[in-house]
């Protein structure tokens, strides 16, 4: 990866400087992008071989150096396949970068805007900035679910762009977002299978999903929820009726995502967030860029349930093994609380990890955290065993070995709590000791707004 080269003073100030305005000042920004005439090679020379480097880099730190685990015990992706990961991921993003941009171009005209590929470039590329730079958060895989903050407000800036660089008309500019996303789909399929050939082992246990590569974010995606959700915006498009077909755009997102982006809320948070840097308001600033982001993840979630509710529902033995390590914390990320408790549970040479997770502050990471709650899959070979299945509104994810000497099991309950249990027994002893736990969280009741 030796195609970046080091950047001057000058060239850092104005690459950072462009970062901050598509962030924190998109409208504005557009408006200058669109007066620039900056050929495809400068675009990547001079910024998306920086950024597209975050993620791959930061995926392989956390994956192969970091590693994914608990209380000193860590699973690592070897370095060598982690490298391959690495490079791979980092030439498959500037490539996404280049098809979406092919897309965005060719589907302009269909929503009467004009044909410029190198406007559609540039609308993708600086789009992409929130997704790539979230990228970062996978130096820690736990906080991995996070970057889908990135993504989505990723396709916010995209859907304001839209009007600006490609000339879609404001009111078709959603349905012009959903449809580039939808077919960003396909081609995300595409460097899927790409990826898998050349990293052996992507992608097994994941059979009727696909990934969309919105650049510099994945983001699990129902290929079945896809194709329902494109016929219906196709239905609305035919009909004429452009407020159907709105509509359509946002709940086409929504199938996609899990949750609907409330553009409204989002225009008004970015108007605020410009009023009140105008003012040198720093606090009124915080509060509106914390809309915005409220907005990106499907609206504003629950209050969030404390350390202690859920320290509170850990038992202290779990299928007669004695808790041995407990860290239970709140963490707060632009302005919203996540809650987490890990239990280690061990005796002799059997040893449980249990985890409880509190998704409620973001509707949209709940969903995407269980990409498997909407759908029903089973897998088998000589070893192992992996379904999903949802049940009385709950929606479960197993894995375990036929010989019972490991499982693991993910519940997501309908109040936004993840639980995971995992280690060296039996699935039917795992979901015979995990009952009691649904069944206390279940029962918690969150705090008043």
């Amino acid at each position: 990866m030796n195609t970046a080269v080091p950047l001057d003073a000058q060239s850092r100030r104005a690459l950072l400087q462009r970062i901050s305005d598509i962030l924190l000042r998109p409208a504005p920004t557009w408006l200058r992008i669109d007066a620039e005439g900056t050929s495809a090679a400068q675009l990547y020379k001079n910024y998306l071989i920086y950024l597209a480097a975050i993620p791959a880099l930061a995926s392989f730190i956390g994956m192969s150096l970091v590693g994914v685990g608990a209380f000193g015990m860590r699973l690592r992706v070897p370095i060598a396949a982690g490298l391959v990961n690495l490079l791979v991921g980092y030439v498959l993003t500037l490539v996404m970068v280049y098809v979406m941009a092919l897309i965005a171009n060719a589907l302009a005209p269909r929503f009467q805007g004009r044909r410029d590929m190198p406007s559609a470039l540039k609308l993708v590329a600086y789009g992409a900035t929130a997704g790539l730079l979230a990228g970062a958060l996978g130096i820690v895989p736990a906080l991995g679910m996070l970057a889908a903050v990135g993504g989505l407000y990723s396709i916010y800036l995209i859907y304001l762009g839209a009007p600006v660089l490609m000339k879609v008309p404001r009111e078709r500019a959603v349905a012009y977002t959903a449809v580039l996303l939808l077919c960003g789909a396909v081609a995300g399929m595409l460097v899927g299978w790409l990826t898998a050939l050349a990293t052996p082992g992507a992608g097994l246990g994941q059979r009727g999903a696909a990934t969309l590569r919105l650049p510099g974010t994945d983001i699990r995606i129902d290929a079945h929820s896809v194709g329902q959700a494109s016929r219906r915006l196709q239905e609305a498009q035919r009909e004429g009726d452009g407020g159907a077909a709105t509509r359509a755009a946002t709940d086409a997102i929504g199938a996609m995502l899990g949750a609907r982006i409330d553009t409204g809320q989002m225009d008004q948070a970015s108007r605020q967030l410009e009023q009140a840097r105008a003012r040198g308001d720093s606090e009124a600033a915080a509060e509106a860029a914390g809309s915005m982001v409220s907005a990106a993840l499907g609206g504003k979630g629950l209050p969030p349930l404390s350390a202690q509710q859920l320290r509170a529902v850990t038992p202290e033995q779990f299928a007669g093994l004695p808790r041995t390590a407990i860290k239970a914390e709140t963490n707060n990320v632009m302005g919203m609380a996540f809650t987490q408790v890990d239990a280690r549970y061990s005796q002799q040479r059997q040893q449980v990890q249990l985890r409880l997770k509190d998704l409620g502050a973001a509707p949209a990471l709940a969903m995407g955290m269980a990409s498997w709650a909407s759908s029903t899959s089973e897998s088998e070979d000589e070893r192992e065993i992996e379904r999903s299945y949802k049940k009385a509104g709950v929606a479960f994810r197993e894995k375990y070995r036929k010989d019972g000497s490991r499982s693991e099991l993910s519940i997501l309950l309908p109040t936004r709590v993840v639980l995971e249990a995992s280690g060296s027994l039996p699935i039917d002893e795992l979901k015979q000791a995990l009952q009691p736990v649904v069944q206390q969280t279940t029962a918690l009741a969150r705090p008043p707004a």
